[in-house]
């Protein structure tokens, strides 16, 4: 059967259901519910595409997996408490804002990763980032990472620019950075208002 469309009513992926995104689809109104899976991993072509309908686009209280393949679109995703949000690889693009919600995972793992576009990341929760830089590509940003629970940075992983976009990561008042194991250099703009904890090397080239 085909896959469900933005013009369907809200899709919801069931408790022990994994739904595995391997083409370029589009969605609005999705669920994930506690214990059930949403997998973007299917490479160069494959999408998903949020489309900015009322309320919340995509909810997560079980689990995203975003591996490789595009995740885009506008609109806006929860990951609420008790959700876990995995991004292993892939892109990250579009106009969308993506709340990771206390009490939720976070991990930023095993492959390259790329935030494109005016993307928003907020982080609420403890984000464990362990492998994998993190580039931003596009000119047409700023894509922008907004910590405002804990970020722990634990290997030498990097914000890379390599096309010279607009790349904005901010450590909020309520934000702490715990970095440890190797360097770490932001290619971006960096600005600090919460805590900086550095157990090993935190560097910003662009600073004097």
């Amino acid at each position: 059967s085909a896959a469900p469309t933005s013009a369907d009513a809200t899709i919801t992926i069931q408790n022990g259901h994994t739904v595995t995104v391997n083409s370029s689809v589009t969605a609005d109104q999705t669920i994930v519910a506690a214990g059930g899976t949403l997998s973007i991993n299917g490479g160069i072509g494959t999408s998903l595409s949020l489309s900015n309908g009322i309320g919340t686009d995509l909810t997560v209280n079980g689990t995203l997996l975003v591996s490789a393949g595009t995740l885009t679109g506008d609109g806006l995703i929860d990951i609420n408490s008790g959700g876990t949000f995995t991004w292993a690889g892939g892109i990250i693009r579009g106009s969308v804002t993506t709340n990771v919600n206390a009490g939720s995972t976070f991990s930023i793992n095993t492959g390259s990763h790329q935030l494109d576009d005016t993307h928003v990341i907020n982080n609420y929760t403890t984000c464990n980032w362990t492998a994998g830089d993190i580039a931003f590509n596009n000119a047409a940003g700023p894509a922008t990472f907004n910590n405002h629970a804990i970020l722990n940075i634990t290997s030498g992983v990097s914000i890379t620019n390599p096309w010279f976009g607009n790349a904005v990561i901010n450590n909020l008042a309520s934000g702490t950075i715990n970095k440890s194991g190797g360097t770490t250099f932001i290619y971006a703009v960096f600005s600090n208002a919460g805590i900086i904890n550095v157990c090993y090397c935190l560097e910003h080239p662009e600073l004097p």
